[in-house]
């Protein structure tokens, strides 16, 4: 304050923009007599043109010519502004923002440290997701800390749980089928049980999109126990029943990404193709795409049959369900209360009936 004060004595009227200059810069020598450092840091300087405003200029100009004394600037730009700013005369140091890699995973670590689902680094599948976010998160927004803590602000645990879930769910569901080939029943039955016990207290089951339950379903139909499938299946289909029934159409979409999710796994053509069906009805400008559940990267946007055409878009060790295309006019002509299925226009309260009756829910209940 002392110094600010003795700064307006000698100049009587100083600008507001002149302030900062005449505070730091043009009182250097008061100022190196004190033990302090002035950081100023100055995000995205330049417009759209590359070229940056002349007061701007002006003090990175005065402050570079004032040499290593009481005040550091750092500031970020664009290649072609911080071109521009060295043909005008500026002499500064430059690096480059993608060379930060190490800085960003260590930020991308700290907000996962703080996510439940993401917090058990001892864990190995757990470890082993956090590398594909870490490395996947810096591609897709190319090292943009905005971009990254938004996304990261995204994931509530649900959709945090949904990836962790899938990848154990994969992962338990290998080694229990590796166990039940070597005719190791008990390890079989301790991978399946540990499905059920990897879910988050955080998570409400409705509000995840693919349970682990459904993994345990797969096992059991592969092995040809079709009611401990049926059994294990039965709450996701319930749920989906639910939802859409409960007269609030903004979560229909979950309940079609649920029946599908489930009754894929029993390789159910036809209620697969109408929860497809359903989804591009509720997809934006009908437009419908779906990340491969892999998470291998690729977005799939069309049924794919020819199995050397699938290789070329996903690993060749991946197992592949195709579902027929729907007529397009046919799906676009489909009201409200319908809906697409085995070749048939039918009821909503039809479909959910078949659907009932397919997967023995009534039993279960």
């Amino acid at each position: 304050m002392q110094t600010a004060a003795i700064a307006c004595e000698h100049i009587p009227s100083i600008e507001p923009k002149e302030f900062l200059t005449q505070l730091l810069l043009d009182n250097l020598k008061r100022l190196n007599a004190i033990d302090i450092k002035f950081y100023i840091v100055l995000n995205k300087i330049g417009d759209s043109e590359d070229n940056v405003y002349n007061g701007v200029f002006n003090f990175l100009k005065n402050a570079s010519s004032a040499g290593k004394g009481s005040v550091r600037v750092l500031f970020t730009a664009t290649e072609g502004t911080t071109k521009k700013l060295k043909q005008r005369g500026l002499k500064c140091s430059t690096m480059s923002m993608n060379r930060n890699i190490k800085d960003i995973r260590k930020y991308i670590d700290t907000r996962m440290d703080k996510m439940d689902v993401f917090s058990d680094t001892e864990d190995d599948q757990v470890q082993d997701l956090r590398k594909t976010i870490q490395t996947r998160l810096y591609a897709q927004t190319g090292g943009n800390y905005y971009m990254m803590d938004k996304t990261l602000s995204e994931i509530n645990p649900a959709a945090a749980f949904f990836l962790v879930g899938y990848r154990l769910g994969t992962i338990y569901l290998g080694k229990a089928k590796w166990a039940k080939e070597g005719k190791q029943e008990d390890e079989a039955k301790r991978w399946l049980h540990r499905l059920s016990e990897v879910v988050p207290e955080q998570v409400p089951e409705n509000q995840m999109r693919l349970p682990l339950s459904p993994f345990a379903a797969r096992y059991y139909h592969n092995y040809g126990n079709l009611q401990a499938a049926r059994s294990a299946a039965h709450n996701t289909l319930r749920m989906a029943m639910e939802l859409l029934s409960d007269g609030d159409s903004t979560n229909d979409i979950l309940a079609y990404k649920k029946i599908l999710y489930a009754v894929i796994l029993f390789e159910d053509e036809i209620n697969a193709a109408t929860a497809l069906a359903m989804m591009k009805v509720e997809a934006p400008d009908g437009v419908l795409s779906m990340d491969c559940s892999c998470h291998c990267g690729h977005r799939w946007k069309e049924a794919v049959k020819d199995r050397r055409i699938v290789n070329h878009v996903c690993h060749e060790s991946h197992g592949y369900f195709y579902i027929p295309k729907w007529n397009e006019q046919k799906t676009s002509q489909v009201p409200e209360t319908l809906v697409p299925w085995n070749g048939e226009i039918v009821k909503m309260e039809r479909w959910r009936k078949e659907i009932t009756k397919a997967y023995h829910l009534t039993k279960f209940s």
